[in-house]
């Protein structure tokens, strides 16, 4: 089996897809799509489209707030389409709506399915008309070996509702399935949970199936307001489900997230919950969850696996934010990865919240992996929790002052650790990024400082993680003993620490410099072997929550780059203003120069290789300052579309050429992009030109070769006319990009233009001779000619002239000249 992801922002652009990458249409296809544009429009546009392409294929599809895709996160609008091709696999398809009894539902589907004995089922169902627990109850009670994956439809906060899908069903209300029949389908399956519950333990008052109206006697929405706050609970579900309600069952915690607010102030929930039942709410442990991402290469030990889907809750891509890519990545070093986020995950006959489901499979028996290199990660949580999670434990303080002394301190024992477990390190004790998140705000002027330890991934692979593990506590405790008078140390994930200097009188700078002296002489003794190590240091400013930790990440990673032992972001400041100082001066030169008719016009000859006489000029131009500098193409050219002058530029080049070669009865040459084509204005003032000097047959157009030449049917047509006038057209740097030998019979050439990167070293790269000839000798069967640039030596021009190439330039042959030769 093999799985490919595709990413479409419209459904139309399925078709150029398809036919670019060919997806054979069978019955052993299984398409599972992802839309985070919900609208009824936008999914039966999609559902037409695909029903035009696949007739024989099997597609389950859901909307979404977000999907996921190799690893990356798809949203704004984007749909995901996974194709996944099974070889042994048999594929069979269900869709319903919904009977008045969810458990009614469930049993047919498995009725259905228990014909084909499906080793696993992948299941969507829309998230707010269904109580999805009761479902998975009558689907197992008819099919008790089936593995269930898949989860309820997600959206976006600015749709209304939720849509599931398949090949001939789409609906808001009802669900999808594909079985897939295989007795020898290797599967492994799980899930990652890491949300723990806070505060004190309530009592659910009054509840009916999904559907919650009590709790500890007052509303459900009540109970949220006051726990989470209410700007939360104002605007629940689409936020707040970071905080679900967790429930203990047979000694396993289980959340529940809020799906939907009624009128009565009651909640449904994603799953049931039971009158009488104790619940509290629960939050995400950031370091816990990035921690156990690195185990799911453990959890998936095999080489082989061939696909692995995910359906992971939407609350855990809202509580980690940029830091899921972490998560997801840990499943993409292993295989293909797709999936989606969604409101409540399915795990076989269990429905979950906050987990990360996922499923690996191959047709081929599973391969034990040899050795597998665990990969530390380099986080950047930003996290909004904090609001909430202040109003939960003021909340929580008044409920304490309730109880019993001996309780009291039983509960704020409990919420120490939950706060130790939150804001500290485990290993090193130090407080960790979410501690500095928070802190970070109360020392604006001071500087954070990062120590990001140098090659440390080598140290786990070569002496194993227990051996880098030590070396952390040991570096820890070195800089806390070293720098606990100087500022706040903070343990950050993986290899970093970072330092808040809250010693406003220090030399910041002699101190860095000090400090970098002495790391550069770090030992650390493991089983009587000493490892010598460094570390890189970044230092910024402290000015604002968010923004100094990205300076310093940013700091570390140029520092490592310029191999430096230490930088401060000041220095990147300083450097960045002096190129976009640099920038500007050059701007305000060329604005400058194009006023004063600074432009001059330099020719160089191109030469007939056969004859060794001039056939003709390129056009070249340069701008002459007041100050006498030249300044070349390569320096104004990037700048002319920034400050708008592109336009006059070109009509200057054009006029001075134009003018000149009226005179002179030689061909020439001037350069156009694809902007200047197809731009109307200076198209009609080409034209204009042209007609007024009568120079049709004496002009070759040099256009630089791109992808728009064959796709544009304006430039087809433009070239068509020119060539219908006389005008020669040669396609300038061939060979440097999208060149291709399909590429050059597509275009009505006169000329191809050999790029001087295949040219300056012909005479001793062989590779490039060979390219070479195969272009030349191309052309000539096409009849087009050819020209190479960057003849630079005798060497170079008696080899191209041996290949048969028709004309040649470079200083070798002459020098550009402000006159004709």
């Amino acid at each position: 089996m093999k799985t490919t992801n595709v990413i479409l922002q419209t459904p139309h652009e399925l078709d150029a897809l398809l036919e670019n990458t060919p997806i054979e249409d069978n019955e052993k296809l299984l398409i599972q799509i992802f839309v985070s544009t919900s609208t009824p429009e936008y999914l039966e546009c999609l559902h037409t489209t695909l029903q035009t392409h696949f007739q024989k294929a099997h597609i389950v599809g859901s909307s979404c707030e977000a999907s996921i895709a190799n690893a990356k996160v798809v949203n704004d609008g984007a749909t995901l389409l996974s194709f996944t091709q099974f070889e042994d696999t048999t594929l069979h398809s269900y869709h319903a709506h919904h009977q008045p009894q969810d458990t009614q539902s469930g049993e047919l589907m498995g009725e259905y399915f228990k014909t084909y004995n499906p080793k696993v089922l992948i299941l969507f169902m829309d998230a707010f008309h269904c109580n999805a627990e009761e479902l998975l109850r009558g689907l197992y009670a008819k099919l008790p070996h089936v593995i269930v994956c898949g989860g309820l439809a997600s959206r976006g906060s600015n749709f209304e509702d939720t849509y599931i899908f398949n090949n001939t069903f789409w609906t808001h209300s009802g669900m999808v399935a594909v079985g897939l029949t295989n007795e020898n389908l290797n599967v492994i399956e799980n899930f990652a949970f890491d949300w723990m519950p806070v505060g004190v333990s309530q009592t659910v008052t009054k509840a009916s199936g999904n559907i919650v109206y009590q709790i500890d006697n007052i509303s459900a929405v009540a109970f949220c307001d006051k726990y989470l706050g209410h700007s939360v609970t104002q605007n629940l579900p689409d936020t707040g489900i970071e905080f679900p309600l967790i429930i203990q069952r047979n000694d396993q915690y289980i959340a529940r997230a809020v799906v939907n607010r009624h009128d009565d102030k009651s909640l449904s929930f994603a799953g049931n919950i039971y009158e009488g039942e104790r619940v509290q709410f629960g939050i995400g442990n950031i370091e816990s969850i990035l921690e156990h991402s690195r185990n799911y290469q453990k959890i998936l030990p095999y080489s082989n696996i061939e696909s692995i889907f995910v359906y992971s809750c939407i609350a855990r891509k809202h509580f980690l934010g940029s830091d899921i890519a972490i998560e997801l990545e840990a499943f993409e070093h292993i295989a293909p990865t797709s999936g989606f986020f969604t409101f409540g995950e399915f795990y076989n006959h269990h429905l979950l919240n906050q987990s990360n489901r996922f499923i690996a499979l191959s047709e081929a028996p599973f391969e034990k992996h040899q050795s597998r290199v665990d990969k530390k990660y380099k986080t950047d949580s930003q996290t909004n929790i904090l609001k909430a999670l202040l109003n939960l434990s003021n909340a929580t303080s008044k409920d304490l002052e309730t109880l019993n002394s001996s309780l009291i301190h039983q509960i704020q024992e409990h919420e120490a650790n939950i706060k130790r477990n939150l804001y500290y390190d485990d290993h090193t004790k130090l407080p960790n990024r979410l501690k500095l998140i928070e802190d970070i705000g109360n020392y604006a002027g001071c500087y954070l400082v990062l120590f990001n330890i140098d090659r440390f991934s080598r140290i786990n692979y070569f002496y194993g993680f227990e051996a880098g593990d030590l070396l952390l506590y040991e570096f820890a405790t070195f800089l806390k003993e070293r720098l606990e008078t100087i500022g706040l140390l903070y343990k950050l994930p993986s290899d970093e620490l970072a330092l808040v200097v809250t010693t406003k009188a220090i030399d910041i700078h002699h101190f860095i410099h000090t400090i970098s002296l002495e790391l550069k002489m770090m030992l650390f003794n493991y089983q009587n072997i000493k490892i010598a190590y460094t570390a890189t240091i970044g230092v910024a400013k402290i000015v604002g929550d968010g923004v100094s930790m990205r300076h310093a990440d940013t700091t570390v990673s140029q520092a490592k780059l310029m191999r430096k032992q230490y930088l401060f972001y000041e220095d990147i400041e300083n450097e960045n203003k002096r190129v976009i100082q640099k920038s500007l001066q050059l701007a305000l030169s060329v604005r400058e120069a194009i006023q004063h008719k600074g432009l001059q016009m330099h020719y160089q000859p191109i030469f007939d290789l056969k004859t060794d006489r001039i056939y003709s000029y390129e056009a070249l131009a340069r701008f002459v300052l007041d100050n006498g500098t030249i300044l070349m193409p390569s320096d104004f050219l990037p700048i002319l579309p920034d400050i708008h002058l592109s336009h006059d530029f070109v009509k200057m080049v054009i006029e001075q050429t134009f003018e000149c070669f009226a005179k002179h009865d030689m061909r020439f040459s001037i350069n156009l992009s694809i902007e200047d084509i197809l731009d109307t204005h200076l198209n009609d003032f080409l034209c204009l030109q042209l007609h007024k000097y009568q120079l049709h047959k004496k002009i070759t157009l040099e256009i630089l070769e791109t992808v728009e030449i064959v796709e544009s049917d304006a430039m087809k047509k433009f070239i068509t006319q020119a060539k219908s006038l006389g005008i020669h057209i040669a396609i300038d740097d061939f060979g440097s990009g999208f060149a291709n030998f399909e590429y050059i019979t597509k275009i009505d050439a006169d000329i191809i233009k050999i790029d001087g990167s295949l040219i300056k070293n012909i005479h001793t790269d062989t590779n490039a001779k060979i390219v070479v000839e195969t272009i030349v000798a191309f052309a000539q069967k096409l009849g087009i000619k050819t020209v190479v640039e960057y003849v630079h030596s005798q060497e170079v021009y008696d080899v191209v002239k041996a290949i048969g190439i028709d004309y040649g330039q470079g200083f070798y042959l002459g020098e550009p000249l402000a006159h004709l030769l």
